[in-house]
């Protein structure tokens, strides 16, 4: 009978150590933001990507107040979208930026932001993440340490 027979190397209980597996791990995430603060301004992108998720899940908070949802979307605007702040993000499209400043001032303080006023920014540097920064980390020896204590299995 086949089924008695052990699998070996079967580790379906352990996660797949892509980018989303780390996204949803607060642990495997502090470790990947580690590792970014440490070795390269990459950080900068997660960061981004967090605020603004955390943004949005808040803007959909019926709880959440207008002038509270004002200051968080300022705060990212005014630590990522702006050419003279030290966590400036180039790497978002100079369109995408515009069109989120603006939809920002245009709602001035007397409408709701749109909950999705970051949305193409974040799939902009998630695309970055995916392609070009997550594949460094996974070439670190911080990450073949994860896949050898069983926390993750490589993709």
């Amino acid at each position: 009978n086949m089924d008695d027979i052990p699998v070996i190397g079967s580790n379906s209980n352990i996660p797949i150590g892509d980018l989303s597996t780390f996204l949803d791990d607060t642990t495997l995430l502090r470790t990947f933001l580690k590792f970014l603060k440490k070795k390269t301004d990459d950080y900068k992108l997660l960061e981004f990507y967090l605020m603004a998720g955390q943004f949005k899940s808040y803007a959909q908070d019926p709880k959440s107040t207008r002038s509270a949802q004002r200051n968080n979307a300022k705060l990212i605007i005014e630590t990522f979208f702006l050419p003279d702040s030290k966590k400036f993000l180039e790497k978002i499209q100079g369109m995408t930026r515009h069109e989120a400043m603006s939809q920002f001032l245009t709602a001035g303080k007397t409408s709701d932001l749109e909950p999705t006023l970051f949305d193409r920014s974040r799939q902009e540097v998630k695309g970055e993440l995916i392609s070009r920064v997550f594949p460094i980390f996974m070439q670190s020896d911080r990450y073949k340490k994860l896949v050898d204590e069983g926390k993750v299995r490589p993709p």
